[in-house]
């Protein structure tokens, strides 16, 4: 039998040696020895039984032939002994194979490799120990294998073809003990470093998912919240709250459409309709002007004798809104600045102080507007500097100066009326914005219990002895919600105005005073950037302060 596969089949004919590497082992050629044994290997199990069968100075060159028909009964048990140790030495490897699983798994696939090889070769699994370094021997010898032509594995292999093999398979431990395991370890390196890179691009994608999920959970969540809050105030047990919340939206043009989503058309009108609703207070002006006749202020002259730039500046806060007032001693300085004489374009309050070489302006009157629009054009009866200079036929509430400096605040004023009564700058807000007005005998004070709204709100007064006042409130904060039209009559009232009215409001309310805060020794760092600008009132509103047609300006 050949080792190298032929099982199964006759001995060679006469004149062959049955078993090439007996003849190797007897000092013969070694070019037949079967590929990765060595010559001088001691005699395996085939070897002792075939000289227990023929003796052990058999020598084949020399006896006569004989063939497998001549020893029926020898080659039967030599067939069967090497059947039992092929079965012994597969079992073995096999057990190897196993415990080396769980160590290491080159090993595991080589010792797999080695079984599989037996299973389809016959060639019988390696007896040594599975170790990491056998396993990096075995895996380079496997790879040298692959790499020799096919025809070279054939059983009628040359001589040529074999011995390089044998002796690459036998150079292989000398030169690869140490350095098999730093090349698998080198070659696995990138693979490792492509999986870490892998795993890190994951570990970031995961991140930013579930911030983002994170995110738009705390944001359904907060909507959720305020939906629930909105549809309790508007279907709740308090009408107070609920006309509140509603007067409150109304006020801004960014958030009118909101009470329609949780109450009908009707009802919404209906608590718009009771906040026009005005509960006059009249009492005599001698309560202002004294008995006397002579005018009073709360402003002290020592105080005047103080100001800076002729004005007084001051902080006036309300139990949900912040204020700030301006007051100016010389009503004449206070005139009304539009943005361009043919309302091409509308112009920041910045722009307009710089325009006119003016040193304190609040927002003027009404314009188009649906949250978008820039409001270059003005709404309403507008006069400047003695002249009409807007007439659209509107009727609105209409606030300004007269020549002689009187604060003038009436409803519905027309062009004819306006001329009559002198007026040098005004500008119309909306209708129902009277707020304090005198007859030279008594004072009426306009409240509107039912109009609860709180908001960012500016306002202009005049005190009975010619000071001009201006005030404008924060909003939209917590910590200062806004003001109600009733707080700005009493803050008024409070500084002893005679005459006020409503201007603009919401995101159009603003107070500009140039460099106030060197003036009035305020932190800078404490102010946002338009207060650096010159701007007094914190803006809130989710633009930049807007542009607008029309401003009351101090030169």
């Amino acid at each position: 039998m050949n080792n190298n596969g032929d099982r199964g089949q006759s001995r060679p004919a006469a004149g062959r040696n049955p078993l090439p590497y007996n003849n190797a082992r007897q000092g013969g050629s070694a070019q037949n020895a079967p590929r990765g044994r060595s010559q001088a290997s001691a005699p395996s199990a085939y070897d002792e039984y075939y000289d227990g069968i023929f003796g052990a100075s058999y020598d084949p060159q020399s006896a006569p032939p004989r063939s497998a028909q001549a020893y029926p009964a020898q080659t039967t048990r030599y067939a069967q002994a090497r059947s039992a140790q092929t079965q012994r030495q597969t079992s073995v490897g096999a057990a190897q194979a196993r415990q080396s699983v769980s160590a290491n798994a080159p090993v595991r696939q080589n010792a797999e490799s080695a079984v599989r090889r037996q299973a389809s070769t016959g060639i019988p699994a390696s007896p040594r120990p599975q170790t990491a370094q056998n396993a990096a021997v075995r895996t380079q010898s496997a790879q040298q294998y692959r790499s020799v032509p096919p025809q070279s594995a054939t059983r009628q292999s040359s001589p040529r073809h074999e011995a390089p093999r044998q002796s690459e398979a036998r150079s292989v431990p000398a030169r690869s003990a140490a350095s098999g395991g730093r090349a698998a370890a080198k070659s696995a390196a990138p693979r490792k470093h492509s999986a870490r890179r892998s795993q890190s691009k994951m570990t970031v994608g995961c991140v930013i998912r579930r911030t983002l999920l994170v995110f738009f959970t705390v944001l359904l969540f907060a909507v959720g919240v305020i939906l629930a809050v909105a549809n309790t105030l508007a279907n709740g047990p308090s009408e107070t709250a609920r006309n509140k919340a509603v007067m409150s939206a109304m006020q801004a043009s960014a958030t009118k459409w909101a009470p329609g989503l949780f109450l009908s058309d009707e009802v919404v009108n209906q608590i718009i309709e009771d906040s026009k609703v005005v509960v006059t207070d009249v009492k005599p002006i001698t309560d202002v002007t004294g008995k006397d006749g002579e005018p009073t202020t709360v402003i002290s002259e020592d105080r005047w004798a103080k100001a800076i730039d002729g004005m007084i500046y001051e902080n006036v806060n309300g139990k949900t809104f912040k204020g700030y007032v301006l007051l100016i001693k010389d009503p004449s300085r206070v005139s009304v600045a539009i943005s361009t004489k043919d309302f091409s374009y509308a112009s920041r309050i910045f722009e307009i102080a710089d325009q006119y070489g003016a040193i304190a302006a609040i927002n003027g009157g009404e314009f188009p507007d649906n949250g978008v629009q820039t409001g270059a054009n003005p709404i309403g009866l507008t006069y400047s500097q003695g002249e009409c200079v807007w007439d659209d036929g509107l009727l609105r509430t209409f606030i300004g100066f007269t020549s002689d400096n009187k604060l003038y605040v009436e409803e519905n004023t027309t062009r004819a009326a306006a001329d009559a009564a002198g007026i040098r700058d005004a500008v119309a807000f909306q209708n129902g914005n009277t707020l304090i007005t005198n007859d030279g005998e008594n004072i009426t004070y306009y409240y509107a219990d039912s109009n609860t709204g709180v908001a960012q709100r500016t306002g202009i007064g005049q005190l009975a002895d010619g000071t001009v006042m201006f005030l404008v409130t924060d909003g939209r904060t917590a910590s200062s919600m806004g003001a109600t039209k009733n707080d700005i009559i009493d803050t008024f009232a409070d500084y002893g105005a005679i005459t006020a009215g409503l201007l603009d409001g919401g995101s159009s309310a603003m107070l500009y005073y140039r460099d106030w805060y060197d003036k009035y020794n305020v932190d800078r760092d404490q102010l946002d950037e338009w207060q650096l600008m010159g701007l007094v009132n914190r803006y809130k509103a989710f633009t930049n302060p807007r542009t607008i047609p029309t401003f009351f300006i101090v030169k």
